[in-house]
């Protein structure tokens, strides 16, 4: 958080985190306006985690976002926008190890790791 607020300039700007900040450093810049998020909140339901993160459903999230789903489906449908090509593995859950060796390791770069399993008969 402090290297965002240092980059925001003296004008000010707006901080958004993904989690809550501690107050202490949102307060060094008073013209840096500093929210965080949940990001599934969008979908419109509360929220039961422990405070600070519960919140009352609000339907009007969802309908919020409606623009902002049918805009990005119809830029990746088009190509405009593209996300990372998933590299596939077999092993399930379990491999998922052998993934986090590989992203330590930095052998991989702007792909998806995905794994899956074998239903078992």
């Amino acid at each position: 958080m402090k290297i965002c607020y240092d980059a925001i300039g003296r004008a000010g700007g707006r901080y958004i985190g993904m989690d809550p900040y501690p107050a202490h450093v949102a307060a060094t810049r008073k013209l840096v306006k500093s929210d965080w998020v949940v990001a599934f909140r969008i979908t419109g339901m509360p929220c039961n985690w422990p405070a600070p993160f519960t919140s009352e459903a609000d339907p009007e999230l969802s309908e919020s976002a409606i623009p902002f789903f049918n805009s990005m489906e119809k830029l990746l449908a088009d190509g405009q926008i593209k996300t990372h090509p998933a590299r596939i593995s077999d092993g399930g859950l379990e491999a998922v190890i052998d993934g986090v060796g590989i992203l330590r390791r930095k052998e991989i770069s702007a792909e998806k790791l995905v794994y899956t399993t074998v239903a078992k008969e």
